[in-house]
C-alpha cells in the first residue's frame, strides 16, 4: 500500500527531462549575459540584467510548478484553459494598461507589475490545441476540420491583433502551422490555405498600424524605404559584418557598446551577440 502511494507521488517526475531543463537554464543565463552586454554604457538601462535575473527565477519556479501537474489534468481541462486565455485577452482590450500606443498588459493593482496574457497564451495554446487535435484526429483529412482549427486559433489571434501585436499574432499562426502539420494535415490543404493566406494578408494590410505597414514595406522593398526606418537595419548589418566569424569579444562590440542600436536589448539582440 505504501509502495503504491509512493509511486503515485513520484510518477509525475518519472519522465522529467533534466537535460532539457539544463539547456533552458543555460540559454537563460546566456541571454542575461547578452542583455548585460547590450545595455553596458546606457545608464538608463543598466538595471535590466538584474530584472531579467529576477524574472528568470520566477520563471523557473513556475516551470517546476507546472511540471508537477499531471499533463492529463491539463488536457482534461483544455476547454477551461482556452476560455481563460480568450477572456484574459478580452480583458486586455477592455481594461488593459496602455504603453507605446498599444494595449497588451493587465496591470496588477498596487504594484508596478504588468502581466501580458498573450505570453502565457503561447504556452497554454500548445496544450489546449494539442488536445483539440487529438480529439479530432479522425477528421484530420477533412477540410472542414482544418477550417474549425483555424477558427479555434483565430479567435485569440484576432484579439491579439487588435492590441495591436502583429509579431505575437504571427507567432500564434506559426504554432498552429507546426502543430497541425505534425498532426498529419494533407499537403493539399496547405496549398489551399496558402492561397487564402495571401488573400487575407492583402485584405488585412490596409488596417495595420502605420509602423506595422512600414516594417513590411521596408522588408519587401528596402530601396524605397525612409532613411530613418533603415537606420537600425543598417547598423545591424554593420554589426554582423564587422564581427566576422568570432565577434570582437564579450563587451567589446562597437555597434552595441557605442549605442548605435535603438532598443538594442530586444529587436537587434542577435546583432549584439555577433558584434
Amino acid at each position: 500500500m505504501a509502495s503504491s502511494a509512493n509511486v503515485a507521488r513520484t510518477s509525475v517526475w518519472r519522465y522529467f527531462d533534466i537535460w532539457l531543463v539544463a539547456a533552458v537554464l543555460l540559454l537563460t543565463a546566456y541571454g542575461i549575459l547578452m542583455i548585460r552586454s547590450a545595455v553596458t554604457g546606457a545608464p538608463l538601462q543598466e538595471g535590466l540584467p538584474a530584472d531579467q535575473v529576477r524574472w528568470a527565477v520566477i520563471g523557473v519556479v513556475l516551470m517546476l510548478a507546472v511540471a508537477s501537474i499531471d499533463y492529463r489534468v491539463l488536457t482534461s481541462s483544455h476547454w477551461y484553459i482556452y476560455a481563460a486565455l480568450v477572456l484574459s485577452l478580452v480583458l486586455v482590450l477592455v481594461a488593459g494598461a496602455l504603453g507605446n500606443e498599444t494595449r497588451r498588459w493587465i496591470a496588477v493593482p498596487g504594484t508596478t507589475i504588468r502581466i501580458q496574457p498573450s505570453e502565457f497564451g503561447r504556452i497554454f495554446l500548445a496544450v489546449t490545441f494539442g488536445q483539440f487535435l487529438a480529439n479530432r484526429r479522425h477528421r484530420i483529412n477533412r477540410f472542414s476540420n482544418t477550417i474549425v482549427s483555424l477558427v479555434y486559433v483565430g479567435i485569440p489571434i484576432a484579439l491579439i491583433f487588435l492590441q495591436p501585436d502583429l509579431g505575437m499574432s504571427i507567432l500564434y499562426i506559426s504554432v498552429w502551422f507546426v502543430m497541425i502539420w505534425l498532426a498529419g494535415l494533407p499537403l493539399s490543404h496547405f496549398a489551399i490555405l496558402a492561397v487564402l493566406g495571401i488573400g487575407t494578408v492583402a485584405a488585412v494590410f490596409p488596417f495595420l498600424a502605420d509602423y506595422q505597414q512600414e516594417r513590411i514595406t521596408t522588408f519587401v522593398n528596402p530601396e524605397d524605404a525612409d532613411e530613418d526606418d533603415l537606420f537600425n537595419i543598417e547598423q545591424a548589418q554593420i554589426s554582423i559584418g564587422s564581427g566576422g566569424w568570432w565577434g570582437k569579444g564579450y563587451l567589446n562590440g562597437t555597434q552595441s557598446q557605442l549605442c548605435f542600436f535603438r532598443v538594442q536589448y530586444t529587436h537587434v539582440i542577435f546583432s549584439v551577440f555577433v558584434d
